[in-house]
């Protein structure tokens, strides 16, 4: 009689060795990052390491193996390479969350070989090679060109804000926030006397409600990325620009140009007449499509707050996050990188 369910043994022993690649379905972006790592040039990665001799008994040198700081031998860059950007791909960014993936998701461990490394080592190799993992975003973005993705022309500059990885050394506890409050009002008394006494000897110096330092009117209201500096180093470079010169409720639109622009127009003015024209609103349009999606699709992956501290760092992780967007979008757009010849 037969079993009326499939067969299932837990502790069945397999005869012969499984491959990998049965793994996953082969088309699973596991394996296309595995090639892509293949095409990225990882010499500054390479380049950090120490190489020592293997020798048989014989005292023969057979080969040679890089070592780490402890004198362990070192994973292969291009698996550990493979583990980050997948895990970024996949919003499993931390050390802790990698390792634990090595041992129980499928792709994880097809990546790494069925190898295990520790969340210590992962994380040291991050912090090692940052700025080299940061500049493989050069060469994902040649990949996109050689996948016809690429096209330069209009570019979109937007913004986000994300959560950074802050000190507990340097957080205050309430108690102590409440003594320095106390400390902070008595130098504020002491302070506020001789601050006084200048107010008042400046309101008759300059007149009651002037500063004395006012900015003519064009420099003292810009929004956002809007300055005249920036305007005049994108012309300089022969690039037009269009940058929202002032804040606008969401949904609100621009005011309608009306009558010829005034001959003495300050920049400012001048941005806003143009972002008022047809051509103007349809340009502008574009940022919507263009960059604004893209923090939105970053997030859904995962981004929650930056793991590493201080500005370059951060610089470079946020790298890290857009190098795996892109090669998402490769990925998505079936490209294969050349068979070899």
């Amino acid at each position: 009689m037969s079993a009326p369910f499939r067969e299932y043994d837990p502790d069945q022993a397999f005869l012969f060795p499984p491959s990998l690649r049965d793994w996953l379905p082969d088309d699973h972006v596991a394996y296309f990052l595995l090639d892509v790592v293949s095409e990225l040039n990882l010499k500054d990665i390479y380049a950090y390491y120490d190489f020592e001799e293997v020798k048989d008994e014989q005292g023969k040198v057979v080969g040679r193996r890089a070592k780490t700081n402890r004198g362990r031998p070192a994973y292969d860059p291009r698996m550990m390479t493979a583990l980050l950007l997948y895990g970024y791909a996949t919003g499993s960014v931390s050390s802790r969350q990698i390792e634990k993936k090595c041992q129980e998701d499928v792709a994880f461990r097809v990546l790494s070989a069925n190898q295990k490394p520790d969340h210590d080592t992962i994380a040291e190799f991050r912090r090692v090679h940052l700025e080299a993992l940061s500049g493989l975003f050069i060469q994902g973005l040649q990949l996109c060109r050689e996948a016809g993705l690429v096209k330069l022309g209009h570019v979109a500059l937007d913004g986000t804000k994300v959560k950074a990885n802050a000190s507990k050394h340097k957080a205050m506890s309430y108690d102590h926030m409440v003594k320095r409050e106390e400390e902070l009002k008595r130098e504020i008394d002491e302070l506020m006397k001789p601050a006084e006494e200048a107010d008042q000897a400046e309101d008759g110096r300059y007149g009651k409600g002037k500063r004395g330092d006012e900015l003519p009117e064009e420099l003292s209201a810009d929004a956002g990325y809007f300055s005249e500096e920036n305007v005049k180093a994108l012309g300089d470079r022969g690039i037009e620009a269009l940058v929202a010169a002032e804040r606008l409720k969401h949904g609100e639109k621009p005011p309608a140009s009306r009558g010829p622009l005034p001959k003495g127009a300050t920049p400012k003015e001048r941005m806003m007449r143009k972002l008022q024209t047809l051509a103007g609103r349809a340009a502008d349009a574009l940022r919507k499509v263009t960059v604004e999606p893209v923090f939105g699709q970053i997030r859904t992956r995962g981004l929650v707050r930056f793991w590493m501290r201080g500005v370059e760092k951060v610089k470079a992780e946020w790298a890290l996050w857009c190098l795996t967007h892109n090669l998402l979008k490769l990925f998505r757009s079936g490209w294969a990188p050349p068979l070899p010849s």
